[in-house]
């Protein structure tokens, strides 16, 4: 682990060098700073648990697809285990490939791209539960020195456009707010055929409303506290199943909606009760419901009554599960 600081002078000796010496200057560098590095990537896991990480950026303000600030809060706490991902195979490919988008970002741009120590991290001074693990940094004559961060991804992955996915530029923001770097290069290789990169420019105004989004979370992790409801951002969807991960049992009490939340619960029995609407509205209403509820059992919602309860399928055809139900009573 290194202070960004650091980092800093090393670019700042580098760039001192004579052209010709200089990656010679950045290797010695980088030998001592990787003798830092954690010793494996389960102590690399357990060191980004210790604060908020680049990848963690956009659950911590809403816009992750993956995973909600809820569940989030629920893991670095420890109430619940990490979440893998769902296709775990192309995260793995990803990360092996890594090394080649590297290259080939060099071959066709020209231009001096170092990869950077997977397990090492690095910390903000001053905010040091903020930071960060670059891909790689790029030594760009005409930008300076920039980070680069690499993905894989399908033609059809839906996001790319003529600017990046939001949640890879808060990612690529944090990056930039961890190591005081101008730009970073966003470079993504097409079903493994096809190499484009984006230019994300240091947006101060971002990163302060991120530094600041994110101190409040870290802070009720590193109190262990509950978040509140305000904090709780993301899709709903996200926000329901992260709800059930941290709940997976009622506890037999009962909680009052308010006069909007009753009126949304309303909408969802009439739409239950008419087979009316689309599903994926009654969806998006059960989702928000059950965040709502979380651990009760029972919700009064102006004239109607709902419980979510837990309920055990035992083994048969499927391993036996455990799951709450949600049911309106009028």
């Amino acid at each position: 682990m290194i202070l960004a600081s650091e980092l800093k002078q090393a670019i700042e000796t580098t760039m001192a060098a004579k052209p010709d010496e200089r990656g010679y200057v950045w290797g010695r560098l980088m030998d001592d700073f990787e003798m830092r590095a954690e010793p494996s990537r389960e102590a690399w896991l357990r060191a980004r648990r210790g604060g908020i990480g680049a990848s963690d950026a956009a659950a911590v303000v809403g816009c992750s697809p993956y995973q909600s600030t809820l569940g989030l809060w629920g893991e670095k706490t420890g109430r619940v285990a990490p979440q893998e991902p769902a296709d775990m195979d192309a995260v793995e490919m990803g990360r092996l490939l890594e090394p080649i988008v590297l290259e080939r970002l060099r071959q066709k741009t020209g231009l001096w791209v170092e990869a950077w120590p997977s397990e090492l991290l690095v910390v903000r001074d001053g905010e040091t539960w903020q930071r960060c693990t670059p891909d790689g940094l790029v030594f760009d004559g005409a930008r300076g020195v920039g980070l680069v961060q690499a993905k894989t991804a399908r033609e059809t992955d839906a996001g790319w456009g003529e600017e990046p996915p939001v949640h890879y530029q808060m990612q690529v923001q944090h990056e930039m707010a961890v190591t005081g770097l101008p730009y970073a290069l966003l470079v993504v290789l097409f079903g493994g055929r096809r190499l484009e990169w984006y230019a994300v420019q240091r947006d101060q105004v971002v990163i302060d409303w991120l530094t600041s989004v994110e101190r409040q979370v870290w802070g009720y992790i590193e109190r262990n506290e509950n978040l509140p409801l305000e904090l709780s951002s993301g899709d709903v969807a996200l926000r329901a199943a992260d709800t059930l991960r941290l709940h997976p049992d009622d506890d037999g009490s009962e909680i009052v909606l308010d006069a909007y939340q009753a009126g949304v619960v309303r909408e969802y029995a009439d739409l239950c009760d008419a087979a009316r609407g689309s599903d994926k509205r009654r969806d998006q209403l059960k989702a928000q419901i059950v965040e709502w509820i979380g651990p009760a059992t029972y919700a009064q919602a102006g004239g109607l009554r709902l419980s979510l309860k837990t309920q055990e399928r035992p083994e048969h055809v499927v391993k036996a599960s455990k799951f709450r139900v949600l049911r309106v009573a009028k």
